[in-house]
């Protein structure tokens, strides 16, 4: 028999032997291993595919942080993706002045309370899909 496998009904084979045979990882020898036509190739239509999820990802919160570093007027009169010539914090400093943190508590309980339920009711659905038995 080949290396590395043995017959479980075989009585030649020792205690010490199976136990090291089952132990030993099952390598392939460099020379055996993909190489040639056979090999791994770079998958570039996956490489585009992240590339562009990145820029669709990435293009929303940089218009987000480049608008909201301009003041009103430059918004409406230079173009919305280049950076501002003059940034300036005033506008977070209007959201933080108008009450900003009951908004966010607000949205913060409205989060908590659609996720958890969705949760546990998840939970429980997943227990019976893998536990449970039909007609039991």
């Amino acid at each position: 028999m080949p290396d590395g496998f043995h017959n479980p009904d075989s009585r030649t084979a020792g205690k010490a032997q199976r136990a090291k045979q089952q132990a030993r990882p099952q390598t392939w020898p460099a020379s055996k291993r993909r190489q040639g036509p056979g090999r791994l190739r770079p998958n570039y239509l996956g490489g585009l595919g992240g590339w562009l999820w990145l820029a669709i990802i990435i293009v929303p919160i940089y218009y987000v942080v480049v608008t909201s570093l301009k003041n009103q007027a430059g918004f409406f009169t230079s173009n919305p993706m280049m950076p501002p010539t003059e940034p300036t914090l005033d506008n977070y400093k209007l959201v933080l002045d108008n009450d900003f943190a009951m908004y966010f508590f607000n949205s913060l309980i409205v989060t908590v309370g659609s996720v958890v339920p969705a949760l546990l009711v998840s939970f429980m659905a997943a227990y019976a899909i893998v536990r449970g038995r039909a007609g039991s």
